[in-house]
């Protein structure tokens, strides 16, 4: 009841898992626990761990916010300001795609809004605070002037990253397209919801404890003069050795991609959520050194002894009301040769006078017609057997037409039909025959493969009768479960030692998946497959082709443990009810459900491997274990994927319309698939991603050069992600990895946007304190002015955006779970990379060859926006 479930949990998770933590962990003891939904219990007890590692980062980010804005009330706002997008998203998602699931992934936007709506505080915040001076103080008209910059500034970033996670809607991920689209959305309404709210509490900030700020500045100086003179002086630095820096920053890319290709291998499987020392994955380890108990007791497969109800298959007397004779059969061992018949004799059971004659009477099947000749060889054949011997001569009588006999072997439905001739032969008693001796029975298969089920009356005669007759038209229906004439049974394991790293495969069968997936929204579980309609189990040939597929397998398959209903619920109809199988179509829906309720030894008992629909069986799947090791390497799964597809398939183009539409299923396809469709993902949607980035600051810039300045930043930040991520912490490219690369190429986007922004943008009005011209070049002039106003203009605030991100991913990497530990750990690796590319190699680019006036690509006339021959005078002054 939901009541003692309550009580459970709260038992264990306040009392329980306490104690078990403490217990007696030594050198030599080591304890590991489980127990009733202990795997729900310590993810729950994970999660709560890193909420209190969560806070701790948001008051990180607020601490560094205080620092930054010297503002209690901004700072405390500004993370909640931009916290609200995520459930905005959220609800704009549910409302318009259905997504109404939350993931790991959803939970992970919320550190990075907080690092990205950091960024838009800091631009918006320098700008307030340097609006003071460009204004003459009246809130409105700073307000204007701080929307006029910051917010061209900031959207033209935060637009960029927004369009870099959508760029994710073409991935063949599903869960890349959704997170791409939720974190694109959820970085438009951060800037927008900062833009709105956070810009107009600084008038409050700034009406209510302005003064003090004041105070603050007159005591420690003027902050944003003396940001100012640290950032041009890193320019200088830049300028004068800018040539090295250059090389430097080449052969550091040189580096990470020749070291990261020959290091980087595939991985597409999951990591476990849980670290390598966690009692989950200690239970995990110990479990698999044991077998499961399905496989240590598997189902017990050997046929059980056939009884057979003759229906006047051995009549000898021909009753004129017969019109079809039936036999229960079996396949004979070896086939007939052609011109032979291989018979079968027993004794007349019943008593004859002492003077009566001897006969022998020979029912032959498969026998069209019978000739003089024919009988005389019969009369031969009669002679030379050993009962024989007290009668002195044999004749044949006329020959006696029988209706058609039907051979039919019930299980696996194969069918013969042929003619039946009976010849009676006549033979003299000798004086020495007994008195009890009247002759004998024959019955003489001469076509066909099926042989009649007989009692142990009847003995085989090892002398074939050799009559030349044609092979009549026999007619099977279906052949034999025997694996396309392959071998086929269960192989031992050779390959695998461990249950667990064998290949598991599924057939469903009375299913049909739905293929057709969603662009972003979820799709509910039950709207993935629906029944076949055609699929019936009452029928007996659909009982037969579901039994032949899972009796005997190709050993091509290499199936070592096989766990199949259908031969369980044979072996409970067989044995325990003692009907025949398969069952009669009116009795089967009986019988499955007394099966489900009545057979609770095998290994598929109960309803685990059915879809039961009332009390009707819809559908069935079957679980088989096979000797190939699933981390063996993608290309050799996938053909042994092949030999499955050519075994399904052959299954369905033979099978019964009622039994038709299986297929197969198993987690690693899905992982040797994924390695293929990861990379290719990751490839098109970066691809689209450093287009998207192109344009995005073309349009933004109207400049080819800075835009493709851009991209090299960030193909130079992607390069050295590759490189942490292969070398620095020995990982595979795995979905995780793949993720992060694509999620995290945002913040690599970010910073090196803000700084090729401001280069371009460098107006007469901007340029308050600008450089002596110290060379010849009037170029070289140009591109140290922009570069010092884009590094004053927006250094410190991308640096300070840096160190929030930086400081809330450092505390994910000290999470519980695997998947916050490693994004954390990569999402500090790419905001490091970013912030030194954007002002470190970023500048150094634009410092030896960045474009003098920038913004021609678009334009048709040249654009001056800074007069270079300024009075060199003048220069100095305000220098």
């Amino acid at each position: 009841t939901a009541e003692f479930k309550s009580e459970w949990r709260s038992f264990t998770m306040e009392t329980l898992l306490p104690l078990l933590h403490e217990g007696p962990e030594g050198k030599f003891v080591r304890v590991v626990y489980q127990g009733s939904d202990f795997p729900e219990f310590e993810l729950w007890e994970a999660l709560w761990i890193d909420a209190k590692i969560a806070i701790g980062s948001m008051f990180f980010v607020i601490a560094y916010l205080l620092w930054h804005t010297r503002s209690i009330l901004l700072s405390f706002m500004g993370p909640l300001i931009a916290v609200l997008s995520v459930p905005l998203s959220f609800v704009i998602c549910a409302v318009v795609f259905g997504a109404t699931t939350v993931s790991f992934s959803n939970l992970l936007a919320v550190f990075l809004v907080v690092g990205m709506g950091a960024d838009v505080m800091f631009v918006y915040t320098d700008f307030w605070r340097e609006s003071e001076h460009e204004t003459n103080g009246g809130y409105a008209e700073r307000l204007t002037w701080t929307f006029n910059h910051g917010s061209q500034a900031s959207f033209a970033t935060s637009a960029t990253t927004a369009l870099s996670f959508i760029a994710n809607l073409a991935s063949v991920i599903r869960a890349l397209r959704q997170f791409g689209f939720f974190m694109g959305l959820c970085v438009l309404l951060t800037w927008l919801l900062i833009s709105l709210i956070y810009v107009p509490l600084c008038i409050v900030d700034d009406a209510y404890f302005g003064a003090c700020h004041r105070w603050c500045e007159r005591r420690c100086g003027s902050g944003q003069q003396r940001k100012r003179r640290v950032w041009g002086a890193w320019a200088n630095l830049l300028q004068k050795h800018r040539y090295v820096f250059f090389c430097l920053s080449a052969t550091c890319f040189v580096i990470f991609l020749g070291v990261s290709i020959p290091n980087a291998r595939l991985g597409a499987s999951l990591p476990s959520i849980f670290p390598d020392d966690h009692n989950q994955n200690r239970v995990s380890a110990i479990f698999d050194e044991f077998k499961s108990s399905s496989s240590t007791f598997p189902s017990g497969f050997e046929e059980p002894k056939r009884t057979a109800n003759v229906c006047q298959g051995f009549n000898f007397s021909h009753s004129p009301d017969c019109d079809l004779l039936f036999c229960e059969a079996r396949a004979v061992e070896h086939a007939t040769a052609k011109g032979e018949c291989r018979c079968m004799r027993r004794a007349h059971d019943s008593g004859c006078a002492q003077t009566a004659p001897v006969t022998s009477e020979m029912l032959l099947i498969g026998v069209e017609a019978v000739s003089l000749e024919h009988m005389e060889t019969m009369a031969t054949f009669a002679s030379k057997t050993n009962l024989a011997a007290n009668v002195s001569s044999w004749q044949a009588n006329t020959p006696e037409d029988l209706p058609m006999i039907l051979l039919q072997e019930w299980e696996s439905g194969m069918v013969e039909f042929h003619h039946l001739k009976k010849v009676s032969l006549t033979g003299s008693r000798k004086d020495a025959t007994p008195k009890t001796f009247c002759g004998w029975q024959e019955v003489c298969l001469c076509s066909g493969a099926l042989r009649c089920v007989t009692s142990d009356s009847w003995h085989a005669v090892a002398e074939p009768l050799k009559l030349d007759v044609a092979d009549d038209s026999q007619r099977r229906l279906l052949d034999p479960g025997d694996g396309g004439g392959m071998p086929c049974d269960t192989v031992a394991a050779r390959f695998t030692k461990l249950q667990k790293q064998r290949v598991k495969v599924r057939v469903v069968f009375g299913l049909e998946p739905k293929t057709e997936t969603s662009l972003l929204g979820g799709d509910d579980g039950e709207e993935t497959w629906a029944f076949l309609e055609l699929f019936d189990l009452r029928q007996p040939w659909a009982q037969r082709n579901l039994y032949s597929f899972c009796r005997c397998m190709p050993q091509s398959l290499r199936v070592t443990t096989k766990w199949c209903w259908i031969l369980d619920f044979r072996a409970f109809v067989v044995e325990q009810k003692q009907l025949p199988f398969p069952v009669h179509s009116s009795l089967f829906h009986d019988m499955a459900m007394q099966a489900i309720n009545e057979d609770t030894t095998s290994a598929t008992s109960g309803q685990r491997y059915l879809w039961v629909l009332g009390s009707k069986v819809r559908g069935m799947y079957g679980s088989f274990d096979c000797d190939v090791d699933k981390n063996s390497g993608s290309e050799k799964i996938l053909e042994f994927k092949t030999e499955w597809n050519k075994y399904v398939k052959k299954y369905n183009d033979g099978a019964w319309v009622s039994a038709k539409g299986a297929f197969h299923v198993s987690t690693s396809w899905v992982t040797a698939e994924a390695q293929g469709v990861l990379i290719s993902s990751a490839v098109s949607t970066v691809a689209v991603l450093l287009s998207l980035s192109y344009v995005g600051m073309l349009l933004i810039t109207r400049s080819c050069a800075l835009s493709m300045f851009v991209v090299l930043a960030t193909l130079y930040v992607i390069v050295g992600l590759v490189f942490y991520i292969t070398t620095v912490t020995n990982s595979a490219l795995g979905l995780i990895e793949v993720i992060a690369l694509i999620y995290f190429i945002g913040y690599a986007l970010d910073y090196s946007l803000h700084i090729a922004h401001k280069y371009g943008s460098l107006k007469k009005a901007d340029d308050k304190q600008p450089l002596r011209e110290g060379g010849r070049h009037a170029a070289t002039s140009m591109r140290l002015r922009r570069t010092k106003f884009a590094l004053k203009s927006m250094g410190g605030a991308t640096l300070s955006a840096a160190a929030t991100t930086a400081g809330a991913s450092l505390f994910l990497s000290f999470c519980t779970l695997t998947i916050f530990r490693r994004l954390g750990s990569m999402c500090l690796a790419v905001t490091v990379l970013s912030i030194f590319a954007a002002l470190g190699p970023l500048p150094v680019g634009f410092l030896c060859f960045g474009p003098k006036n920038p913004g021609l690509c678009c334009k048709v006339t040249p654009r001056v926006d800074h007069d270079v021959s300024r009075d060199s005078s003048e220069a100095r002054a305000r220098e």
